[in-house]
C-alpha cells in the first residue's frame, strides 16, 4: 500500500545525508555547488511525493494526519500564530532538554495582520504539518545559535529573545524570525 511505501521510504533522507557526508570527505564531487544542485533536485522531488502520498492517504484514510478542520492534509482555515505559538513552545522545549539550561530561550510570537477571518484571527490555505516542521526547524537553529554565542550564560540568554513575527495583508503571510546570534557567517 501506499502507507507501507511512505513507512519504508523513512530512513532514505538520513542515509543519503550519511552517504554525501562521506563522498564530500572523499571529495568525489568536483565542487560543493555539485553536491548541492543534485541534493536540491533530489530533496524537491522528495518533499513533492511526501506532500503528494501524504495527501493521497489522508483523503483515503480520514484519521491520518492528526489536524482537525482539513481536506487531506490542506486546511483552508490554517491560522499561522496558533502553530508557530505550538512550534515555538516545541522549541523551547528541546532546547532545555538538550541544553540543559537553567533558562529557557526565550521565543515571543508577535501578530502583525491587516487581513482576518472576521473573527480577529489571521487564516489562510495551508498545509499546517509542514508550516510547523519548518518554523520549528529555523526556531531549533535560532535557538541553538543563541544558546552557543551565548555561552549557556543565563543572563544572556534572556537578554536575546527570539521574536517571531506572522503579519499578513489579504495577498499573502509572512513569518518573520529574528534572534541576536550573530547570523550566518560568511566564508
Amino acid at each position: 500500500t501506499v502507507a507501507r511505501l511512505k513507512r519504508r521510504m523513512e530512513p532514505v533522507v538520513p542515509l543519503l545525508m550519511e552517504a554525501m557526508r562521506e563522498l564530500r570527505e572523499k571529495r568525489v564531487f568536483a565542487s560543493d555547488g555539485a553536491i548541492d544542485r543534485w541534493l536540491d533536485s533530489f530533496l524537491l522531488s522528495r518533499i513533492g511525493t511526501e506532500m503528494l502520498t501524504s495527501q493521497y492517504i489522508s483523503c483515503a484514510v480520514p484519521t491520518y494526519g492528526g489536524w482537525s478542520g482539513c481536506v487531506g492534509i490542506v486546511h483552508d482555515r490554517c491560522c499561522p500564530v496558533d502553530i508557530v505559538s505550538r512550534a515555538a513552545a516545541r522549541a523551547q522545549r528541546l532546547c532545555t532538554e538538550h541544553f540543559k539550561c537553567a533558562h529557557d530561550v526565550r521565543i515571543e510570537v508577535e501578530s502583525v495582520q491587516d487581513s482576518c477571518d472576521g473573527g480577529g484571527h489571521l487564516c489562510f490555505t495551508y498545509v499546517p504539518q509542514y508550516l510547523f516542521y519548518m518554523v520549528l526547524e529555523l526556531l531549533k537553529n535560532s535557538a541553538r545559535a543563541t544558546v552557543e554565542i551565548a555561552g549557556q550564560d543565563p543572563c544572556e540568554i534572556i537578554k536575546k529573545p527570539i521574536v517571531v513575527t506572522v503579519s499578513a495583508d489579504a495577498r499573502q503571510v509572512a513569518v518573520r524570525i529574528h534572534d541576536q546570534a550573530g547570523g550566518i557567517p560568511e566564508e
